[in-house]
């Protein structure tokens, strides 16, 4: 399963790139909006993991411009925006899941978005990959 993380932290996208390949993922990362955006149209990913507050092109210009061009790649929010109207907002935008950082949960819904599901039918940690990592700004409670 190909993934391509859109993450401009660089502390995170590794997190994310070591826990997924961990998982025999193929993982691409783009470190701004820009930058995602190119790769998505030039390569075939079946998930989009995708942050929303990313240098030269946020994650929702990024999203909705890839829903009118009629792209049906899940994509997940991952973000520190954690208003409710931002929730809403990503997921009326074209999102099929929205998870606030940190996101010790994500493993779990990457088996249940889409049909896809895990591979060899497990599940992993993601809190085995992203222990210390800063949590972010706004007061959120670490997993």
């Amino acid at each position: 399963m190909r993934v391509l993380v859109v993450e401009d932290e660089r502390k995170v996208a590794k997190a994310l790139r070591d826990g997924l390949e961990a998982e025999r993922y193929d993982v691409s990362v783009a470190a701004s909006g820009e930058e995602g955006f190119f790769l998505v149209n030039h390569q075939t990913f079946d998930l989009v993991l995708l942050d929303l507050m990313l240098p030269r092109r946020n994650g929702i210009e990024v999203l909705t411009t890839l829903r009118k061009r009629g792209l049906q790649t899940p994509v997940l929010i991952l973000t520190a925006k954690d208003a409710v109207e931002d929730r809403v907002h990503g997921l009326d935008s074209g999102a099929d899941d929205y998870l606030v950082k940190p996101f010790a949960i994500l493993w779990h819904r990457l088996c249940g978005i889409g049909s896809w599901g895990a591979p060899w039918g497990r599940c992993p940690r993601m809190a085995d990959y992203v222990r210390g990592l800063p949590a972010p700004q706004g007061g959120a409670a670490a997993c």
